[in-house]
């Protein structure tokens, strides 16, 4: 038994003493961890596979989910004096690797090993000419948010650096091209998965991620000032 808690103290998590609600914080990071890939990504549930086949019958990585999850842990991080940095790098590492070529991402990877995984929002990869409304403009726009606030706030190791700000100007070039005369994205599907249309939910995550690249300090001065504007 004293083993068994040897190694239970060595894997649970670190918060600093007199924290708020401590004991919900620390279930919170623990259910975290649990349903985090070796790869840095992040299992949307933990649903046996009758297959025996991946670690989940939900063994998937939305990347808005993974983005706005991240976005919190960094937020939390920063207000409660938490040691996240190498969950958040690990996080940003997987999305620089799992990024289109296009600048944006697809529907769903499978979070162990980052490739592409079956979905329903996937119209970019299916269609001909890699346009349609079967895709969640949203779920780029997440990510390109938390790649640019955790570069204006955290000390990124130099070989991560450029990568990330590689896939954030790449990103924004996305961005770009998606947006109408109106200056709103097109139109797509939305984050509940069961309308096409022209959301504000998708317009408010442009408008995170464009605010969240002009402040950033990205070594690119024209991506920073057309964001900005």
């Amino acid at each position: 038994a004293d083993e068994v808690r040897d190694a239970a103290a060595d894997l649970a998590p670190v918060t600093p003493e007199g924290l708020p609600r401590r004991a919900l914080v620390e279930s919170d990071l623990r259910a975290l961890d649990l349903l985090t890939a070796d790869g840095g990504g992040r299992l949307a549930g933990p649903e046996f596979d009758p297959f025996y086949a991946t670690s989940g019958g939900y063994g998937y990585t939305w990347f808005r989910d993974e983005a706005e999850t991240s976005s919190a842990l960094l937020d939390a991080s920063r207000e409660l004096g938490l040691d996240a940095t190498e969950e958040l790098i690990d996080s940003a590492a997987f999305l620089c690797r799992t990024q289109d070529a296009d600048g944006s991402w697809p529907h769903r990877v499978w979070a162990d090993s980052g490739k592409i995984a079956p979905g329903w929002a996937n119209a970019r990869i299916e269609s001909a000419d890699g346009t349609g409304p079967n895709d969640q403009l949203d779920q780029p726009a997440s990510v390109i948010a938390f790649l640019a606030e955790l570069r204006r706030t955290t000390d990124v190791p130099a070989d991560l650096r450029g990568r990330i700000d590689d896939a954030i100007v790449d990103g924004v070039g996305f961005l770009h091209e998606t947006l109408e005369a109106d200056g709103l994205p097109r139109r797509c599907q939305n984050c509940w998965e069961n309308a096409l249309g022209r959301f504000t939910h998708a317009g408010a995550a442009y408008l995170r991620a464009f605010a969240a690249v002009a402040r950033s300090p990205i070594d690119d001065d024209a991506v920073r000032e057309r964001a900005a504007h």
